[in-house]
């Protein structure tokens, strides 16, 4: 089973750094498609319920996870950590690069 919808929006949210675009990130309305923007990296996320695609430029990454947390594997204060079915990061997108 891939991320729920609800936590995917929770952790779009958990930096103001992480732009979402044309979106209001309600729980109330159904949306599949994130344009977002961190740092200059422009990405989309699509949402499904067995699993979620990533893409950016010519790269598509599928993911089951997705976490907002520090330090692995850059040292960073805070990244947007993509995982695999079997907890594996598959990407790792900086949102703070500052270090603790």
């Amino acid at each position: 089973m891939g991320i729920k919808h609800e936590k995917l929006i929770e952790v779009l949210k958990c930096s103001d750094k992480i732009k979402v675009e044309n979106t209001n990130l309600s729980h109330e309305r159904l949306k599949r498609v994130f344009n977002c923007s961190v740092n200059d990296i422009e990405f989309k996320i699509v949402w499904h319920q067995n699993y979620s695609t990533l893409y950016f430029g010519e790269v598509i990454v599928l993911f089951y996870d997705l976490k907002c947390n520090g330090f692995y594997p850059n040292s960073a204060r805070l990244n947007l950590n993509f995982k695999h079915e079997d907890n594996d990061t598959v990407c790792v997108i900086p949102v703070d690069k500052e270090k603790p």
